[in-house]
């Protein structure tokens, strides 16, 4: 229901939206875009018929022939390349090599192609930002759907609390034991063992002692849990527990935590 392409959500939209940014400073950065409900979208396709009015060319047209680039006030280049709109010319050469690209621009889109170098830069900027408006307001539009569809899309992305629960816990478990082993490679923990793989077998056996006899079982009657490892034995594989064992997990964490992390600081956090 959102428009925005993932490659384009770090850049900040050319205008402050009406709703929370209209009365911000001109430097500050708007992030917002509207939901494509019914009438946003009837809004896009009034402002879209306004803008093929405006525009002489076709779009289409321009994309095949047109070279001329409008880059962002964040680009590096946006002055010293010599296609940009606002390059900078640094000696006759130049000038005459970019005004000829801006006269065959304007003649392209089927406009004046006479007047010094600002004019012409002018004139063409002002076409290249509506129809920079025109294409993405007709991105926005073929993003469109219905309403129901775009529910029924949102309600499968959705996950369920319990689901949510579950892989959180597998993730806070994961990572510990992913630094445990790190610091038995390391020999912070079990130090008076000296081969890195004793070491290693050390920590794993520990852990699933911990989850045996004390998380899942006790001494009377341990459970039959297995550590995951990797083909190299030298770390955590992937972990499956379901969301009953995973409370458990958690709520007996600290006890992992005081086998798997021998600084006090970094235990406290």
């Amino acid at each position: 229901m959102c428009p925005i392409q993932s490659a384009d959500v770090h850049q900040p939209n050319n205008a402050h939206c009406i709703r929370f940014c209209n009365n911000k400073a001109d430097d500050w950065c708007c992030y917002h875009h509207p939901i494509l409900c019914g009438d946003v979208k009837e809004e896009l396709l009034e402002e879209v018929a306004t803008l093929k009015s405006r525009i002489l060319s076709d779009l289409e047209l321009l994309s095949l022939y047109s070279k001329i680039k409008c880059p962002t006030s964040h680009s590096v280049s946006r002055t010293t390349d010599k296609q940009s709109i606002y390059f900078c010319p640094q000696d006759d050469d130049d000038r005459d090599t970019f005004i000829e690209l801006l006269e065959n621009e304007l003649i392209l889109r089927r406009m004046c192609p006479t007047g010094e170098l600002e004019e012409l830069r002018q004139c063409l900027l002002e076409e290249l930002m509506l129809e920079e408006k025109l294409k993405r307001h007709l991105e926005k539009l073929q993003h469109c759907s219905n309403l129901e569809a775009c529910l029924i899309a949102l309600l499968h992305k959705v996950l369920c609390i319990l689901h949510c629960e579950n892989r959180v816990g597998i993730k806070l478990l994961t990572m510990l034991l992913l630094e445990g082993f790190s610091n038995a490679q390391l020999g912070y923990i079990f130090s008076q063992i000296r081969s890195e793989m004793d070491r290693i077998k050390a920590f794993a056996k520990r852990v699933q002692e911990i989850f045996n006899t004390y998380i899942l079982g006790d001494e009377d009657g341990p459970a039959q849990w297995t550590l995951s490892m990797t083909d190299d034995g030298k770390n955590v594989g992937m972990i499956c527990l379901d969301n009953n064992h995973i409370r458990k997990v958690i709520d007996q964490f600290e006890i992992l935590v005081d086998v798997a992390v021998r600084d006090d600081a970094r235990i406290q956090k």
